[in-house]
């Protein structure tokens, strides 16, 4: 079984031989560590920001897999031998092997101090590495490097550390792996827009590529099971790519198009139940904070049957994410970000995306004094598509684009929240009429209340937001 924390770093280049300045702290123990990285042959892991490793020290050793969040690294670990990957490892790893082996890349052996600075409940690890580079036995390259590792630290204390090593001529230097380094590889990085002046193909594989791999990080998450926004995540990258398959038809090749926008309904499916239930149980746990232990417990029953439900969510999710459909489904998403099959280059992508925003525009002049939720979940739909479409067309149109996905967003998570409440509505519900205990329907029909007030709330709030996306829409799509 995995276990894993959050790690954020900043990290500093220093001459062989640097020593750490005077820190005010707790002084580590000295550690000497040997870390074997492993990769697949075509770097698939270091490609998308992951690093694997087996660390032994001290004749004891685990296994190591980081994962790029936007706030740093998750670090998870493994117990096991080094000979071989553990099989909870392996399984969380399949959408990045799909037929690749993976090996040995690199040896490094580090001996490291340290000084860890506490400050309330957070605490941050000053740490100086002296690394050699292992080829069998003999040291082909030698390397030192500070790392600032922090949790729950405030920036006053980050920035006075910075400090210190700046004065005592630490360098800073982006958050590389030691072994991206080693292997002279870049720092991925998937959120570079093309040139303006690109053609409409490379503006479409970037955003291929980067929802490629937004999906990727989140898939060992996932499978893992522990964090409900791994799934989430995952399950956005799905929409996001399904999105902009549909916006960009006119440009590629219809059957191509609609084969993979099938295949990415299909994941999104699969997928969904889990995600409901994440949401809807999310919201019972706030909403349950506020009764009384009495009433609290009389929900009880309800939260371990939901919880048992979502127990078997999770097994059709590692299911499908086993199956060779889904992996198939990877290795053309990666070819599609590579080479789409382009029909024809004579395609504005700002037309294309002002044409789901005029859509948007219509639906909304249609739009009743009071919507049923149908036609609320249709707004929402196509506001999903105006914004993605914008995705596409935000090199070329700048600024005025970027504004008007911002406000898009907003538009799409109001009706979102109406969307949400309305689900917990009809499933509190349904809860309702199945229980005979008088506790728990007065309970319960004060959940329900909630959930419809939280409905009216967004349906009056709904005209303002509106305002202000036709406002950025006149600006992006109407100047």
């Amino acid at each position: 079984m995995a276990t894993g924390d959050l790690e954020t770093e900043k990290k500093f280049h220093v001459e062989m031989g640097w020593a750490l300045p005077p820190i005010e702290g707790q002084g580590l123990p000295p550690r000497r560590f040997t870390s074997t990285y492993y990769d697949t042959d075509s770097r698939r892991l270091a490609v998308h920001g992951l690093t694997l490793r087996y660390r032994s020290e001290a004749r004891r050793g685990r296994w190591q897999l980081k994962i790029p969040r936007t706030e740093g690294r998750r670090e998870l670990e493994f117990r096991g031998a080094g000979r071989r990957m553990p099989r909870d490892l392996v399984r969380l790893l399949l959408a990045y092997q799909r037929g690749q082996r993976i090996r040995p890349v690199a040896t490094l052996r580090t001996s490291r101090i340290g000084v860890r600075v506490r400050q309330h409940e957070g605490q941050a690890n000053v740490l100086l590495d002296a690394v050699a580079v292992l080829r069998g036995r003999k040291v082909v390259e030698r390397f030192s490097e500070v790392e600032l590792e922090h949790r729950g630290i405030e920036d006053p204390v980050l920035d006075e550390l910075t400090r210190r090593l700046e004065e005592a001529g630490a360098e800073p230097s982006p958050c590389m792996p030691k072994v991206f380094r080693v292997l002279g590889l870049p720092l991925p990085s998937f959120s570079t827009m093309p040139d303006p002046d690109a053609g409409p193909a490379e503006h479409l594989k970037a955003v291929l590529r980067r929802h490629e791999h937004h999906l990727l990080i989140h898939d060992p998450g996932t499978r893992l099971g522990t964090d409900p926004e791994d799934l989430h995540q995952l399950r956005v990258a799905t929409r996001k790519l399904r999105a902009i398959f549909r916006a960009a038809r006119p440009m590629l090749s219809l059957e191509w198009a609609e084969a993979l926008r099938g295949e990415l309904a299909w994941l999104g499916d699969a997928l969904g139940p889990a995600r409901d239930l994440d949401v809807f149980l999310s919201h019972l746990l706030q909403e349950t904070e506020n009764l009384s232990p009495a009433e609290q417990n009389t929900l009880a029953p309800l939260r371990a049957a939901l919880e048992r439900e979502r127990s078997e969510a999770q097994t059709v999710v590692v299911r499908t994410l086993e199956q060779e459909r889904y992996l198939r489904l990877l290795e053309r998403l990666e070819a599609a970000a590579e080479a789409p099959e382009i029909k024809s280059v004579e395609v504005s992508l700002v037309n294309l995306a002002r044409s789901d925003y005029k859509k948007l525009k219509r639906a909304m002049q249609d739009c009743p004094a009071d919507p049923a939720p149908a036609w609320l979940h249709r707004l929402r739909i196509l506001g999903k598509r105006a914004r993605y479409a914008a995705e596409l067309a935000e090199p070329a149109g700048g600024k005025p684009v970027s504004r008007f996905m911002e406000q898009v967003k907003a538009f799409q998570d109001l009706l979102g929240e109406h969307q949400d409440a309305a689900v917990a509505e009809a499933r509190l519900r349904k809860c309702a009429g199945e229980t005979s205990d008088p506790l728990t329907s007065l309970v319960l029909g004060r959940l329900i209340e909630r959930q419809y007030a939280r409905q009216q709330r967004a349906r009056a709030r709904l005209a303002g937001v509106w305002k202000k996306v036709k406002k950025r829409g006149r600006t992006a799509w109407e100047a």
